[in-house]
């Protein structure tokens, strides 16, 4: 089961990817709009599926981490796109995954083998090797400030959430979930109008609401995943195996969906991705 569940989580976040990249399609702008209707789609799912609505103050310090960690990695990474190459801020937002992983080695204390040392090199080597598509565009400090922001973020939402299920159980995390999201969709909101997007939302609504919806929907079905696997698999373990399930998944897409055509050096990233997921999984 645990197998076939890290299965669905690549596909998960194979499929968001591709929602979003068909919402740029539509619009390069209102990404704090767009973002806020994701998270309150996501919010949906988590509230409809939650059983246990006994609230307790400790939950206050990692629900507003987890919705300010959760706004600043959706549009972190959505806005570094206007001031830099996708494949740039998709290669560090990537490497996000390895704060909860070193978070797992070095405060939960989880155990470093040789094949996980080997497996965390083949990943880092491969994320590069398949993004490595010539020139990757000018580095701006704009896009420097946007993309931490996203690398940060996202690589805070994953930790936080894991201890959270650590400390509270699994029987809390949806309200957790529900209420970070509520908050996080309230904040991207906000920055909707602080970024002026007032002219795009009539756009976003009648052209991008049912992409926001898809990904809303996909976004807490692929939380649920790493809810799951976060109390059967180390952090450790699981962080790199999504990662490069997620590489792998997005280049077997775009190879055989979007015919597109790739270097050599990303064909051997690609393999060295499927090595080092086979080798953490032995």
């Amino acid at each position: 089961m645990v197998y076939f569940v890290l299965v669905l989580g690549f596909i998960l976040l194979t499929s968001q990817n591709i929602v979003k990249k068909k919402y740029q399609q539509i619009s390069t702008s209102g990404v704090c709009f767009f973002s806020a209707i994701v998270a309150f789609c996501a919010m949906i799912v988590f509230a409809s599926i939650n059983r246990n609505w006994s609230f307790d103050v400790r939950f206050l310090l990692p629900i507003i981490a987890f919705a300010i960690s959760y706004a600043c990695a959706t549009v972190g990474f959505l806005v570094s796109i206007r001031y830099g190459s996708l494949a740039n801020s998709s290669l560090v937002l990537a490497y996000s995954l390895l704060i909860p992983t070193f978070y797992g080695i070095f405060f939960l204390h989880e155990p470093v083998s040789v094949k996980l040392i080997i497996g965390l090199v083949l990943i880092a080597v491969s994320l590069w090797l398949s993004n490595s598509q010539g020139a990757g565009g000018k580095i701006t400090w704009k896009w420097v400030v946007f993309i931490l922001i996203g690398f940060f973020g996202n690589g805070m939402c994953s930790t936080i959430q894991r201890q959270s299920i650590l400390t509270y159980g699994e029987e809390n995390i949806r309200l957790l979930m529900a209420c970070a999201l509520s908050i996080s969709s309230v904040l991207m909101l906000i920055s909707s109008f602080v970024m002026r997007e007032k002219e795009i939302i009539s756009v976003t609504l009648k052209k991008g609401w049912y992409l926001a919806v898809i990904c809303g929907v996909v976004n807490a079905c692929s939380n649920l995943v790493f809810i799951y696997l976060n109390g059967r698999l180390p952090a450790s373990v699981m962080f790199p195996v999504l990662s490069g399930g997620n590489l792998i998944t997005v280049f077997l897409y775009s190879l055989l969906f979007l015919k597109e055509s790739f270097s050599k050096k990303q064909y051997v990233g690609f393999f060295l991705g499927v090595a080092a997921v086979v080798i953490l999984n032995l």
